[in-house]
């Protein structure tokens, strides 16, 4: 461990009040002089004339700002660092300072009052420790820590040459290959059966490595930059060429990997970041960046749960986790992967250990520690088919190649060039040393690979500059020149967070997370934010556009967001305050988004109350069952509210126990229609329900707000209550709580095991299928739309079931149900173009059309039939879709003919008769009571202008066709607000107000 120590080294600083820096041993004790911080706090400076680099040229022993601390406090760029000192300085507040002293302390190795007692880092097992980490055995043990029986085939001789030499020999104690070829740092062993073999592949120089000392913050961060350097999070930097992909960093439960392309040369050289977490997997290439297979256009960011994408600067992207973890990558090769405290011992990778010191950043997956870059390099590919990397040759091969790369280094450490004033407080080694080595490896490739080699290496040396709070506008008009558009201006250290039109009324920019971090790029001047909907341009926030549903809205403009009405105002929408409709789903084999937004799935087939009113005299009750059997999948759906009872089978529907062969069926409580070819439709006051036997749409109006309970939910716009159950407990387990709201008690719900997890060969298929939801095909939705849920419901219901038909129904519905969404999100998809979606739908029966019609996901509703024409059926919502296969303009859908739907002119549809539930030709007349009627253009023409049957309302109601959904009642009447949703049926009249009395 000491003598690998030794070659790294070390710088190490503890945390707070004291530490050692360096020791000087005397000759005749264990005693060492040591250089250690002391620290305290006092009044700040005087704000008005404090300076970071007069501060840092302070001799060693005086009392100086502790920058260490402020940079624990989030302060990140010397702007920051001016307004904190001013602010508490005119506070009289006081600021943490450190000096460094001289002091007598234990040598290294040492401990003991009178430093006289050795420190043996491998405990002596079977024996006492002599000297620091100097172990002597008892008879017939050996090893580091006489640990072995002295004949262990385990034991071996330690060489510092690869030919085994007497001279190179380390000690004359055996000892464990791990403690040779790790702590002491051996380069081969001898066993007991005399052969020599090497620690490794390689014996390697590793004289590129040094070390940074490491802050003591509540995060670390590792960098990667230019085509091998990195930098760990314990601050050793080292440089690492390879071709594979590597580990960087991670745990058992998530891993960050990277893998370089096309390195041989600067203009190719790419880094693709790959990032596994939770259920994610983020694959990044500058500013490409793919989500669980859906690829983000170059401005999009993604949020889902704990994982959030954000584009914040035109130069990088950000990840962020909410367990900790943290990306930042640019377009070209820099990458940052930051790690909150939590994580500290528990991080294997290129990026070391994160244990606060470097001795052992090049642990080895195994646990030991290596002595060669190239072999630590090499174990953490995550393919072990790919070729390792050898030791790199020195590129600088020449002396006018080494002579060309100093002189092209020079400013990094030239007294009067930009880098002047940080040159005395960083170590530049590193970055000088890598820099000379790119120029030179770079030379073969021409002028311009050899700029681009020395700008890394100057970005590299401004970035250090910035950590330590000292700003250089190194760039020049003839070294490395940034262009700005859109009015903006460069600068070294940009917020990580800028003020866009999205956030700028918001006060998470200045969060402990914003300020943490910030890189070079381009910002807009002050006062001005980014305005993503102008092309990224830099406007007054009153200027701002607005953001919906994939489209950007200029200032004032006025758009219908649910039922409310919203203007653009500053960024942000402005909008009127009605409570909204609510819908519930339940789609393939029981996937529930309740009215509230939570998603769950249910395996059962039992009968389940998916509404079940509490307070009403009507007592809406709606329940589905899973009415699993070999000749079908189909659902069967019960509809009850007063004394109708609506049940429907096989699409088949029944009205209080009798079966409906022609529809609509239509009374004072409830409306049953075959609006189009695939949806069945009841609609009553303040409910509609749409229905296909795979797929529900449940709509509740504000009417039932806190007034329902069931597998769909609570609808009091807030899921973390839906699982109530009718003992009015939320419940945590989804077993329970669906068992709760079962019909049948005597009928047993199942696990609610994934049923992927039962079935591999059909999780691969599915997987396969479900995919097309995330291809190129949803493309201009899946940035609108997230495709992650429909895609998990798809590869549910094909892991579920191995009947080939039953899976391309359950496929095609799934593709449905997103085509929906999209649709709804003024997306229009045309999915049944695909191939595979159309042969799964063919066998499924789903969207084929006849009679001249033609499937549409929002099929117009009204007065598109011949029947609707009759009936003067207007229940239409203005943002409503209703799938299915509708008519060609000028034209209507006549199904007076059952299975047989026809497209006709409005002169040859027929008239739908109430009295008789039949369908009449055109032409054709019927006698009522009130004289004859005869059918022409889809409407009944009588004799007398008072001639339909009338519905029976209740009390002294009339029947409307545009009856209110929320009406005024003697309750509500000082505060009514029309909701603006109607409905046909029965209401009060003009100028009365409803009485539940």
């Amino acid at each position: 461990m000491f003598a690998y120590l030794s070659l790294l080294s070390a710088i190490i600083f503890s945390a707070h009040l004291t530490y050692c820096l360096a020791a000087t041993q005397t000759k005749l004790s264990n005693i060492c002089s040591t250089t250690v911080v002391e620290t305290k706090n006092d009044t700040c400076p005087d704000g008005s004339a404090f300076n970071i680099m007069s501060e840092y040229e302070r001799p060693a022993s005086d009392w100086r700002i502790d920058f260490y601390e402020l940079r624990t406090q989030g302060l990140n760029t010397p702007d920051q660092v001016l307004d904190y000192i001013k602010t508490r300085s005119g506070s009289r507040s006081l600021c943490l300072y450190q000096r460094k002293v001289e002091k007598q302390a234990c040598c290294e190795g040492w401990t003991g009052k009178s430093c006289d007692e050795p420190i043996c880092t491998v405990a002596c097992v079977n024996g006492q420790c002599v000297a620091p980490d100097t172990c002597s055995c008892n008879s017939g043990y050996a090893g580091e820590g006489c640990q072995y029986s002295q004949n262990d085939p385990r034991l071996v001789q330690c060489f510092r040459k690869a030919d085994c030499s007497i001279s190179s020999r380390m000690s004359n104690e055996s000892m464990s290959i791990s403690y040779c070829c790790g702590d002491q740092a051996g380069v081969a062993t001898v066993s007991a059966d005399g052969s020599c073999k090497l620690c490794s592949s390689n014996d390697e120089d590793i004289s590129n490595i040094t070390t940074q000392a490491h802050q003591k913050l509540n995060y670390a961060t590792c960098v990667l930059w230019g085509r091998d350097h990195i930098r760990t999070f314990d601050g050793l930097k080292y440089d690492f060429q390879g071709a594979c992909q590597y580990k960087l960093t991670g745990t058992n439960n998530w891993e960050v990997d990277v893998q370089s392309d096309n390195c041989d040369q600067w203009a190719t050289c790419t880094k693709t970041l790959s990032v596994t977490l939770g259920g994610f997997r983020v694959v990044a290439r500058g500013k490409s960046v793919n989500v669980n297979g859906v690829i983000l256009n170059s401005t999009q960011g993604y949020v889902n749960g704990p994982l959030t994408i954000e584009r914040r600067t035109e130069d990088y992207t950000y990840l962020r986790y909410s367990d900790g973890v943290r990306c930042k990558w640019d377009n070209e090769m820099t990458i940052y992967v930051t790690v909150e405290q939590t994580y500290m011992k528990q991080v294997k990778g290129l990026c070391g250990t994160y244990t606060n010191k470097i001795e052992d950043d090049l642990e080895l997956p195994d646990g030991s520690l290596s002595t060669s870059v190239t072999n630590f390099g090499n174990e953490w590919r995550t393919d072990s088919g790919c070729a390792a990397s050898a030791v790199p040759i020195n590129p600088c091969s020449t002396p006018e190649l080494l002579s060309g790369a100093e002189i092209a280094c020079r400013p990094i450490r030239d007294p009067f060039d930009s880098f002047k004033l940080c040159n005395r407080v960083i170590n530049d080694t590193h970055i000088f040393e890598a820099c000379k080595r790119d120029h030179c490896a770079s030379a073969k490739h021409g002028a311009d690979a050899q700029q681009q080699a020395l700008c890394s290496a100057f970005e590299a040396m401004a970035r250090d500059c910035e950590d330590n709070y000292i700003h250089v506008n190194w760039r020049k008009l003839d070294r490395c020149p940034k262009t700005c558009y859109n009015d903006k201006i460069y600068t070294e250290c940009a917020t990580s967070c800028p003020a866009t039109c999205q956030n700028h009324r918001q006060d998470f920019r200045e969060s402990i997370d914003c300020s943490k971090d910030c890189a070079p790029g381009c910002v807009c001047p002050t006062d001005t934010v980014i305005d993503i909907g102008r092309n990224a341009s830099c406007v007054k926030p009153d200027q701002c556009t607005c953001y919906y549903h994939g489209k950007y809205y200029l200032p004032r403009q006025t758009i219908s967001i649910d039922c409310n009405e919203c203007i653009c105002n500053g960024g942000t929408w402005s909008c009127t305050k009605k409570y909204c409709s609510r819908t519930c789903s339940v789609l393939g084999t029981n996937h529930i988004q309740t009215f509230d937004g939570k998603n769950y799935a249910v395996r059962g087939s039992c009968e389940y109350i998916l509404v079940q009113e509490i307070n009403s005299a009507t007592g809406l009750y709606i329940t589905m069952t899973n009415a699993y059997k070999s000749t079908s999948n189909y659902k069967e759906l019960t509809v009850k509210i007063n004394q109708t009872y609506v049940f429907i089978k096989d699409k088949n529907v029944y009205i209080n126990g009798e079966v409906r062969p022609t529809l609509p069926f239509k009374n004072d409580q409830i409306t049953v229609k075959r609006e189009t070819t695939v949806f069945i439709v009841l609609t009553g006051r303040g409910f509609q329900i749409q229905f296909d036997g795979i797929r529900a749409y449940i709509r509740l109006d504000p009417i039932f707000v806190n007034n329902t309970r069931g597998l769909c939910g609570t609808y009091d716009f807030n899921s973390q209550n839906d699982f109530l159950t009718h003992i009015s407990i939320v419940e945590t387990n989804i077993k329970t709580f669906v068992d709760d709201y079962k019909s049948d008690l005597v009928c047993t719900t199942p696990s609610q095991q994934h049923p992927c997890q039962q079935n591999v060969v059909n999780e691969k298929q599915a997987q396969y299928k479900c995919a097309i939801l995330k291809s190129e095909l949803f493309a201009p939705c899946s940035s609108v739309v997230n495709p992650s849920r429909f895609i998990d419901n798809c590869e549910f219901d094909l892991c579920s079931d191995a009947n080939a038909r039953f899976q391309n129904i359950y496929f095609c519905s799934a593709v449905a149900a997103y085509a929906r969404e999209c649709y709804l999100a003024n997306i229009t998809i045309n999915w049944l173009s695909d191939s595979r979606i159309q042969s799964a739908c063919q066998d499924a029966q789903y969207g084929q059309c006849a009679g001249g019609a033609a499937y549409s996901d929002c099929a117009p509703k009204c007065s598109q039939t011949c029947h609707q024409l009759t009936t003067k059926s207007q229940t239409c919502y203005e943002r409503e879709c209703i799938a299915g296969c509708s008519c060609p303009s000028q034209t209507y859908l006549d199904t007076s003919v059952q299975d047989k739907p026809q497209c006709v002119p409005q002169s040859q549809c027929s008239c739908y008769d109430s009295e008789s539930n039949t369908y009449m030709k055109a032409g054709e007349i019927v006698a009522k009571s009130c004289g004859n009627c005869t059918c022409g253009n889809g409407e009944w023409n009588c004799e007398s202008q008072i001639c339909e049957k009338a519905v029976a309302c209740p009390a002294n109601q009339i029947y409307s066709t545009n009856a209110s959904s929320c009406p005024q009642t003697c309750e509500n009447m000082n505060s009514w607000q029309d909701c603006g949703i109607t409905f046909e049926g029965c209401a009060c009249p003009n100028g009365q107000v409803l009485s539940h009395d």
